[in-house]
Order: structure tokens, then sequence, then C-alpha cells
């Protein structure tokens, strides 16, 4: 059995935790610029996960 996949996901799950590794998030506000946000992740112009915030208090 090869364990290494199970290890690396194990390391880097510890880095995250640790803070060592950090995830970008692209944030849109708003619902009504959903499309724009949608093309623009399909044109690379995002970095990281594209999120859509429909309201800002969540």
């Amino acid at each position: 059995m090869n364990d290494g996949p199970l290890l690396c996901g194990a390391t880097v799950s510890k880095w995250v935790f640790e803070g060592k590794v950090k995830g970008t998030e692209d944030f849109t506000d708003g619902l009504e610029n959903t499309a724009k946000a949608f093309i623009g992740m399909l044109e690379g112009k995002n970095f990281g996960k594209s999120i859509v915030r429909i309201a800002k208090d969540y």
C-alpha cells in the first residue's frame, strides 16, 4: 500500500491548522454581480476561491 498521499494530506492539513499555509479568497459583493464574478473566474481574474457575498452579515 502506498501511504504517500495520506501522509502528504496529513502534513498539509497540519500546516493549514498551524497557519503556515493560507488559502486565498476573492470576494465579490452583491448577488447582482454574480455574472461578473463568474466571467472573471473563467477569464482567470480571481485568486483562490471565488466567492459571491450576498450579505455582509454572514
